[in-house]
């Protein structure tokens, strides 16, 4: 029985054999000779890279941040912002508030209290910062080499509102407290007469009329600039900033049976916010950093990204290495790119290596981010850093951009190279759908290595 059993089994195998042997020339048996598809897959190394320092970057953006850090290998970074307020337009102020006098004004910037989320650097650094008025309506000018001074936002020679010294990490907070990474804030005492000034505008006849049209109120209180001023060694990520406007009303308690009992009085707020109304403006100084930065331009082993200060990769593609290796008149499958990227050096505060890059051409770079555009993998697109056996950029498929580019010129010379930005950016997403591209503000730095530059290229073509 077993003996029958194996001569079976022997027997049902060569006939799948036979079989798959007879498949496979199936399709290929029945195409003509002329008809037949050849696919093929070149690997072009001839790319090259540079590091490019931008002028500026376009810095409209919902997260602010406020700091100072010093990198050893990427240079310094320094953060201040610019920032307006936004308030519901109706029930600005209570009608009872006590003899009409405001008790106190209180800026707060909130961020997370724990490192990476909420901060960069050392968390008991010393730190200052200072505010001062903002003196004309934000305007249209969202860049980086926005001077607030020299735009006429501010004067140096009008006295501040107010200055505070603060660590990131708040000293009186428990550990248990501190891993929770919960919220909190730099307060700024500011003078109470920039809180009577909006309390009277609401209080005087016609007055609510300013709070109920946006460009009216922001004409109004122009807003903030919040300045770093002092010391090195941390940058918050600022998620809110409040004006709060605190003074006293009555209020009327009732006894058990629900009838007034006695009048109390009870300490109460009108909060302003950067909600999304608000324009805030991220101001980075690049003074004492364009030394680093001509640094890491000059290194001719590695190319660097660095945020906020727009130090970006530079891709040069050779299209007539593409065209003489390929060939002419192949279809392009598959044009795989992937950016090898080192490991963070090792020290005490290494700054994050950005989470996302964007690979676009630099002509396009200007509308892309003033309309706040999501790459369309046809001449914009998105790479996640990828760690799973070595750190990589890998943008997948870029076959659409290569192609439509040799397509655009009836000749191509040697010198015709396709020129390529790799970029830092944050993606605002819809769910798992990308809604909006912004530039990575958050400190960061990646090092990619200039050499094993290569495109990986699958073509068909079909004899006819």
């Amino acid at each position: 029985m077993k003996l029958k059993a194996i001569i079976y089994s022997i027997f049902i195998s060569l006939a799948f054999v036979a079989c798959d042997d007879e498949l496979s020339s199936v399709g290929m048996g029945v195409q003509p000779e002329n008809d037949r598809m050849s696919v093929r897959t070149d690997t072009i190394n001839t790319l090259t890279s540079s590091t490019v320092s931008l002028d500026s970057i376009f810095i409209k953006a919902n997260t602010t941040y406020l700091g100072n850090f010093d990198d050893p290998h990427y240079g310094n970074i320094k953060y201040s912002f610019l920032t307006n307020f936004y308030t519901s337009p109706n029930d600005v102020f209570p009608d009872d508030v006590i003899d009409d006098k405001i008790d106190s004004v209180t800026l707060r910037v909130f961020y997370y209290g724990f490192a990476g989320k909420g901060f960069v650097g050392d968390s008991l650094a010393p730190m200052g910062a200072t505010v001062r008025e903002v003196l004309k309506p934000l305007g249209k000018n969202f860049y980086s080499n926005l001077d607030p001074e020299k735009a006429g936002y501010i004067k140096r020679n009008i006295p501040a509102w107010a200055d505070t010294v603060y660590t990131a990490r708040n000293m009186n907070m428990s550990d248990s407290a501190y891993f929770l990474g919960q919220f909190r804030s730099v307060d700024f005492k500011l003078p109470n007469h920039v809180g009577e000034r909006i309390y009277n505008e609401w209080k005087k006849p016609g007055g609510k009329e300013t709070f109920k049209d946006l460009d009216k109120f922001f004409e109004f209180f122009k807003g903030v600039y919040v300045e770093s001023t002092y010391g090195s060694g941390s940058i918050l990520i600022v998620q809110a900033s409040w004006l709060e406007v605190h003074y006293d009303t009555h209020v009327m308690l009732k006894d058990k049976d629900g009838k007034d009992s006695v009048e109390v009085v009870r300490p109460a707020r009108t909060l302003f916010s950067t909600a999304s109304e608000a324009t805030q403006l991220n101001i980075i100084d690049k003074a004492k950093s364009e030394e680093s930065d001509k640094q890491l331009i000059a290194n001719t082993d590695f190319t660097f990204l660095k945020t906020p200060s727009g130090v970006v990769t530079e891709l040069k593609i050779p299209l007539r290495d593409i065209v003489d290796i390929v060939g002419e008149n192949r279809i392009f499958n598959n044009v795989n790119l992937t950016l090898d990227v080192e490991d963070r050096p090792i020290w005490e505060y290494p700054l994050p290596i950005p989470p996302r890059v964007l690979l676009i051409s630099p002509d396009s770079v200007k509308p892309f981010f003033e309309e706040a555009r999501v790459a369309n993998s046809s001449y914009s697109y998105y790479a996640g850093l990828t760690t799973s056996s070595a750190f990589q950029y890998d943008f997948g498929n870029i076959s659409n951009l290569i192609q439509s580019s040799i397509r655009k010129k009836e000749v191509i010379t040697p010198q015709d190279t396709l020129k390529l930005w790799v970029i830092p950016v944050e993606i605002g997403l819809d769910g798992q759908t990308p809604i909006t591209t912004t530039h990575l503000f958050t400190p960061s730095g990646a090092k990619l290595p200039r050499k094993n530059l290569k495109l990986s290229i699958t073509t068909t073509r079909t004899n006819r």
